[in-house]
C-alpha cells in the first residue's frame, strides 16, 4: 500500500534501543489486533450526512487469516502484505494511528490478497521496473470501493483512485495499468542528480526493456505525464 499518510507528520525517530523497540513491538501488535477486531463487527454508526456505516463482518474469515509482523524498515511507513498472507506494518505508525484508520489500512490489504493481484501480476508478467504503475493499479481498483476509499481520506491517507489517476470513469486493475503504461515515461538520471539529456535517455515503459539494462541504470524515476503521480 503506497499511500501518502499525514498521520506520519510529526512522527518521532525509531526507538533508539532494542528495548524500546520491542516495547513498541509488542504496543503495536496489540493495537493492530484491536484494529482487526474493530474492522470485523457490526457496527451501527452515522457518518456526517447520516448515513449508516458498517463493519465488514464478512471479511471476517480473511482478517483473521493474516499473520501480523512489526518491522522497522526505511522502506515501510506503513503496511504491505506478500502472498503468503504476511501483514507486515510500522510499529511507529501503528501506534500514531487511530483505531479507524489502522481498519481501513487492514482492510485496503486485505482486498490486494482477495482480488488476488499477487497471482495476477505475475501470471502477466509484470517486470521489475513496472512495479510502480502496477501498484498504483491495484490501489486503483481497491478504492473503486468508495466506502472504504473516503474513510482512508477522512481518516489521514491521500489514497489514489481513477480520478487521481486521470481516468475517466472505474475500471479494473488491468485497464487501469494499461491507462497508466500509455502515459508513463522512465528516464535515467546521472549519480551525481544532475539528469542527462532526456532525449537521449527516454524509455516509453510500454515498450521492451530487459532487466540488464534496468539494473544499469544509476537513478530511475517514474514519471505519470499529466497526474503528479510519482
Amino acid at each position: 500500500m503506497k499511500l501518502h499518510a499525514k498521520v506520519l507528520q510529526g512522527v518521532p525517530d525509531m526507538p533508539q534501543t532494542e528495548e524500546e523497540a520491542d516495547e513498541l513491538a509488542r504496543l503495536s501488535l496489540k493495537k493492530m489486533g484491536a484494529a482487526q477486531v474493530y474492522l470485523t463487527r457490526v457496527q451501527k454508526t452515522k457518518d456526517k450526512d447520516g448515513k449508516d456505516i458498517h463493519g465488514r463482518p464478512y471479511l471476517a474469515p480473511a482478517v483473521m487469516r493474516l499473520r501480523l509482523i512489526p518491522r522497522y524498515h526505511e522502506s515501510l511507513l506503513t503496511a504491505g502484505v506478500d502472498s503468503s498472507w504476511r501483514l507486515y506494518f510500522n510499529p511507529v505508525f501503528v501506534m500514531k494511528s487511530s483505531i479507524e484508520l489502522l481498519s481501513a489500512v487492514v482492510e485496503h490489504e486485505i482486498w490486494h490478497l482477495l482480488l488476488d493481484h499477487h497471482r495476477i501480476a505475475d501470471k502477466a508478467g509484470i517486470p521489475k521496473w513496472a512495479a510502480t504503475l502496477w501498484n498504483i493499479a491495484a490501489d486503483c481498483e481497491i478504492h473503486n470501493d468508495n466506502i472504504l476509499f473516503e474513510w482512508l481520506k477522512k481518516n489521514g491517507f491521500d489514497g489514489l483512485n481513477h480520478k487521481s489517476i486521470g481516468c475517466s470513469r472505474k475500471a479494473d486493475l488491468i485497464a487501469y495499468y494499461h491507462e497508466l503504461m500509455e502515459r508513463a515515461i522512465i528516464y535515467k538520471t546521472v549519480q551525481s542528480g544532475i539528469p542527462v539529456d532526456k532525449k537521449s535517455y527516454e524509455v516509453f515503459i510500454n515498450q521492451t526493456m530487459s532487466q540488464e539494462e534496468y539494473d544499469s541504470f544509476s537513478a530511475i524515476t517514474v514519471i505519470h505525464k499529466g497526474t503528479g503521480v510519482k
